[in-house]
Formats: structure tokens, C-alpha cells, sequence
């Protein structure tokens, strides 16, 4: 979806590219946010999931220094940028598996 709005076109064709990509943005975060306030009790709400949205912010933010670290030459950094990202995603996914469910145990 990205290199359709690269590509030179309809000014109507990069709009709804546009809109599609902000779209599948806003699915994928939502979730996240719904999640985060489940995670803490309800004295911490405001300030657990901000600072755990900070700190993934910071972690995220790191992420092309790191891969230009570890990156020889600029033609590696598309791999090393997927392997990072696999990796991430296996410590996303244990984790996913490890937290309990809350459903019922509100406080």
C-alpha cells in the first residue's frame, strides 16, 4: 500500500491510499490503548498506560539506531530491520500468551 502512494497518478487514486493507510493505523492501535487501561487497577489508569505508552515510544524510537548499528553496508538494512521486527514480534507474542485474562476481575 505504501508504494501506491510512491508511484506517480490519480490525485484521487493517493487519497484513498491515504485513507486506507490511516485507517489500518488506527485498527491496529486502538486495540493497543483498550488493552493498556485493562492491564493496571483503577487508581493507576491515567498513568500506567501513558507511561507504558512512553516507554514503548522511547524503545521504538531506538530501533533505526540499533539497525543502523548492526547494519554493514546500507543494502543489509531492509534484513536486519525484518529480523529486528521478527524478534519483536516473538517477544509480543510471549508475551500476549504469558498475561492473564481479565475479563471478570475488575477492581
Amino acid at each position: 500500500m505504501f508504494l501506491g502512494v510512491a508511484e506517480p497518478g490519480s490525485l484521487t487514486r493517493t487519497a484513498l491510499y491515504c485513507v486506507g493507510i490511516a485507517f489500518l493505523g488506527g485498527a491496529i492501535i486502538a486495540p493497543i490503548l483498550i488493552f493498556l487501561n485493562e492491564r493496571f487497577a483503577t487508581e493507576l489508569r491515567a498513568s500506567g498506560p501513558g507511561l507504558s505508552w512512553n516507554i514503548g515510544f522511547v524503545l521504538g524510537g531506538t530501533m533505526p539506531t540499533f539497525v543502523s548499528m548492526v547494519s554493514s553496508s546500507p543494502a543489509q538494512i531492509p534484513m536486519v530491520l525484518a529480523i529486528f521486527a521478527a524478534g519483536l514480534s516473538v517477544i509480543y507474542l510471549i508475551g500476549s500468551v504469558v498475561i492473564p485474562e481479565t475479563q471478570g476481575n475488575f477492581k
